[in-house]
């Protein structure tokens, strides 16, 4: 639909809403009546109004596309404000895809998991996932995804002195235990298949979600990763060699695998409409022990927030209840 059509949509809504808020004059000259049937009133569904014939045209068509897309998908766009590394500690305000493209047992999957619904219990990785064993307790799969790693940043103060980290894939294996219908428990293993100096991570969880009422959701979750010594000296170690081209500015510092951070999350999201959802989210992360002595972190503790809107396949709706 181009915009002229849409801009008219609009504004015969709006003008619907003029018309409803008119106040009715009482007899004889009064003032406007109050009280009955007569009383004029907006409520918030009226706002919304003018919106309502283009969101309906604009999912018409992104429905026709769930024959490219296939069984069901979920596409968005959220508004992240987070920091450009861990670590680094300032923030900074970036727009970031929200993607789910699922077929079957394999599912695609970008970030801004907060904002993208799955069945519960259900375990959320990023990249490409397959669903392995899903019983009424047990949620297990593996995946795959790309990891950027750590570029050498000469803006930088710490980054120019450092080595690269080479981008890698990383495969993940993942199992989510139901405890109840609102509570799961889940563990993953993440290696790096290239041998980028990517390293392991093993994560686990525990999550939370439930329906506030029948248009909102809220769910919540800690965690905690423990990363081994490859990936701890990639990320938060200092060579000789680097503390001596900082100039000082560096020390050399090699950390032990252990425990590398904890961390907690929360999403809200509102069903707008069958196929729309507004949706909020916000995690903090805390970095231990190794990790938070390093020369390399700027901040121990980092957090973002993202606001987005997603669109969800009337199939991927169905095919959840």
């Amino acid at each position: 639909m181009n915009r002229p059509a849409l801009l008219l949509l609009c504004l015969t809504g709006w003008a619907g809403v003029a018309a409803r808020a008119e106040p009715v004059i009482a007899p004889g000259g009064g003032g406007p009546s109050s009280g009955g049937a007569d009383a004029a009133s907006v409520s918030f569904s009226d706002l919304l109004l003018p919106f309502r014939l283009p969101m309906a045209a604009l999912t018409d068509t992104m429905e026709d596309m769930s024959d490219i897309f296939g069984r069901g998908y979920q596409l968005g766009l959220a508004m992240v404000a987070s920091p450009e590394r861990p670590g680094q500690g300032a923030l900074a305000l970036s727009t970031k895809p929200v993607m789910s493209f699922q077929y079957g047992r394999l599912r695609i999957t970008s970030s801004m998991g907060g904002l993208i619904e799955r069945g519960r219990g259900s375990s959320q990785a990023l990249g490409f996932s397959l669903v392995l064993w899903d019983t009424s307790r047990w949620n297990t799969g593996v995946s795959l995804r790309t990891d950027r790693g750590r570029e050498v940043d000469p803006d930088d103060p710490v980054l120019r002195h450092l080595p690269e980290v080479r981008s890698t894939l990383r495969a993940r294996a993942m199992a989510r235990y139901r405890i109840t219908h609102q509570w799961s428990w889940g563990n993953s293993l993440s290696v790096d298949l290239l041998g980028h100096d990517g390293g392991t991570i093993y994560s686990t969880d525990l999550g939370f979600g439930t329906a506030l009422a029948p248009d909102w959701r809220f769910s919540a979750g800690v965690g905690m990763g423990v990363a081994d010594r490859t990936y701890m000296s990639s990320y938060y170690g200092v060579s000789e060699a680097s503390a001596a081209a900082s100039g000082g500015l560096l020390s050399p510092y090699h950390p032990k695998p252990g425990p590398q951070a904890v961390s907690a999350s929360a999403a809200l999201t509102w069903q707008l409409h069958p196929n729309w959802r507004l949706g909020t989210s916000v995690s903090a992360t805390q970095l231990l022990e190794q990790a938070q002595r390093s020369p390399v972190t700027a901040a121990a503790f980092n957090y973002n927030v993202a606001v987005g809107v997603v669109f969800q396949s009337r199939r991927t709706t169905e095919d959840d209840d």
